[in-house]
């Protein structure tokens, strides 16, 4: 996800909200940290955004949620729902994990459609023969 469609998607309404995993080279400053896991943080926007879109500022923020796993991995998410008291990190937890049973269900759901068969993705031949 870029951050010129997360910004954009965010300001496009009152009450409109993201929330997307965060990959593991994700670049970010810790503005105010909620509790250990709950952070607001701030992330530079990449030279090709700003020259995709000009109109934004050099650095844009987000609420990271880290979620420590059994292995000691950490991941996690942001979120475009900044206030700690609005959305409480135990609600946030809540949405993520049923975003992610969705998700499981539709790659489910196209593993049996497809009867286990590959998935061809590209669009050009020399793509579909290095698959």
């Amino acid at each position: 996800m870029s951050a010129e469609l997360l910004i954009s998607w965010q300001g496009s309404g009152t009450n409109t909200h993201w929330l997307t995993p965060i990959k593991s080279k994700t670049r970010y400053s810790i503005i105010e940290s909620f509790s250990e896991f709950d952070h607001l943080v701030e992330m530079p926007v990449s030279p090709q955004a700003k020259q995709q879109a000009p109109y934004q500022g050099e650095r844009w923020q987000a609420r990271l949620i880290l979620i420590p796993s059994p292995k000691g991995d950490i991941k996690g998410f942001i979120t475009s729902c900044l206030c700690p008291d609005t959305y409480p990190v135990n609600d946030l937890l809540k949405v993520y994990w049923q975003r992610w049973e969705i998700e499981r269900g539709y790659g489910e759901l196209k593993q049996y459609q497809l009867e286990n068969k590959p998935v061809l993705r590209s669009k050009k031949k020399d793509g579909v023969y290095q698959e």
